[in-house]
């Protein structure tokens, strides 16, 4: 991977992370989790080529959502209960 796209990665990663978080309040054990997945999808589309951080972003966002209606990022506070 070079720099260049390397340099995509961390800014897509943080915005998306930043408006899954505005759109609902998480904790913090959903929000590690969803950073993760946020983490590798990104990589994923940067390997594949997409260099458009706004598309990274979207795909992101789009990947959690897919999650979270196929099998519901859990929360450390609902496991436990």
């Amino acid at each position: 991977m070079t720099q260049s796209k390397k340099s995509l990665l961390r800014p897509a990663i943080e915005r998306a992370l930043s408006i899954y978080q505005q759109l609902q309040e998480h904790d913090q054990s959903v929000v590690s989790q969803a950073r993760k997945i946020l983490t590798q999808y990104i990589y994923g589309m940067v390997d594949q080529g997409e260099c458009d951080e706004q598309r990274l972003v979207l795909g992101g966002l789009a990947q959690l959502e897919a999650v979270e209606r196929d099998h519901e990022i859990k929360s450390a506070q609902k496991c436990s209960t």
